[in-house]
C-alpha cells in the first residue's frame, strides 16, 4: 500500500515472537534496502535481528525498570515524593555489530 516506504518502527518486537521464515512481508521489504527499527532487545528481538530482519533494536532494562517501579511506589505509600518526575532506566541500543555482546549479557526469554 505505501510503496514508497523507506522504514518501520515497531514500537515492541512482538514481530520477532514469530519465527523469521513467516515473516515474508519483513524479508521482502527488507531486501529491496528497507530498514526496520524496533523497540526491545530481548532474546526473540535478538534471533530477528541476528536473521537480518532488522538493522537496530532499542530495549529497555527490565530488570532497572521493576526495581525503580518498586521502590517508588514503597516510597510513595510512606509519604515520600519521587526525588524526580523522570525516572531513567536506562536504554540499549543493539545492531548487527554488537548483538553477540549483547547476548552473551541475557538469558532466553529474560
Amino acid at each position: 500500500a505505501n510503496p514508497d516506504l523507506d522504514a518501520w518502527w515497531f514500537d515492541g518486537g512482538w514481530p520477532f515472537f514469530a519465527p523469521p521464515e513467516t515473516l515474508v512481508e519483513i524479508k521482502e521489504f527488507r531486501e529491496n534496502g528497507g530498514y526496520l527499527i524496533s523497540v526491545d532487545s530481548f532474546w526473540p528481538m535478538l534471533d530477528g535481528l541476528e536473521s537480518g530482519m532488522a538493522d537496530y533494536l532499542v530495549g529497555q532494562d527490565f530488570y532497572k525498570m521493576g526495581v525503580l517501579g518498586v521502590e517508588t511506589l514503597v516510597e510513595a505509600i510512606k509519604g515520600n515524593e519521587p526525588e524526580s518526575e523522570m525516572i531513567d532506566t536506562g536504554m540499549e541500543v543493539v545492531s548487527p555489530e554488537n548483538v553477540d555482546e549483547v547476548r552473551k549479557e541475557k538469558t532466553a526469554w529474560e
